[in-house]
């Protein structure tokens, strides 16, 4: 069973092991891509696909996607992607279209996907996610962000622009390490949780 607790900032108080500075850099890419999104949108619209330069998925771009979906969500299924988002997931190297995207990603991350997913299919604009997930040994620490984009005229499935990452952190290296929300950090439209 999954229990669901608010978690939206994670604070190291004691030692100094950089746990803090991984998890900033975690958070940029998300930032960076929501930025980005709004750079690119025009008059209350999700930008459309055409604006964004996905040759960059093979560099900068690493932990990006891009997902087709409809209605279903049981349908959605993955463009492209970059590779550093298909080592995290143990993806293959080039997305298979042919199977959806909640079969392909690992089951510990399927509500994420499915959420974001459908968030953004309700409210056409950027959905923020930050997590962990305990898994085996370890805490898994995620930044997530889904983002609505404007496809081809001659297609009506709605595309879905995102990026992931994470970090593992052995599970007992967090023993008394407080794990502390404060309502400043939040940010509309972000979702925060602690999955075990």
């Amino acid at each position: 069973m999954c229990g669901f607790g608010q978690l939206s900032r994670f604070e190291v108080i004691q030692g100094g092991d950089g746990l803090d500075r991984e998890l900033a850099a975690e958070s940029r890419d998300a930032e960076r891509a929501i930025r980005l999104w709004h750079q690119k949108a025009a008059n209350g619209r999700p930008p459309d696909l055409t604006a964004f330069d996905f040759h960059r998925l093979q560099t900068d771009w690493g932990f990006r996607f891009l997902i087709s979906t409809d209605e279903l969500l049981e349908a959605a299924v993955f463009i492209v992607y970059g590779s550093q988002f298909a080592n995290l997931l143990s993806l293959p190297e080039k997305p298979n279209s042919a199977i959806p995207v909640l079969r392909q990603v690992p089951t510990r991350y399927r509500g994420l996907f499915w959420e974001g997913c459908g968030e953004v299919l309700r409210h056409p604009e950027p959905a923020r996610f930050n997590g962990a997930i305990r898994y085996g040994g370890d805490l898994e620490l995620y930044r997530a962000a889904f983002m609505p984009l404007q496809g081809s005229a001659e297609s009506s499935r709605p595309l879905i622009y995102g990026t992931f990452n994470r970090r593992a952190v052995p599970f007992n290296a967090l023993r008394g390490v407080p794990l502390r929300h404060s309502a400043s950090d939040q940010v509309p439209a972000e979702r925060a949780r602690l999955i075990t």
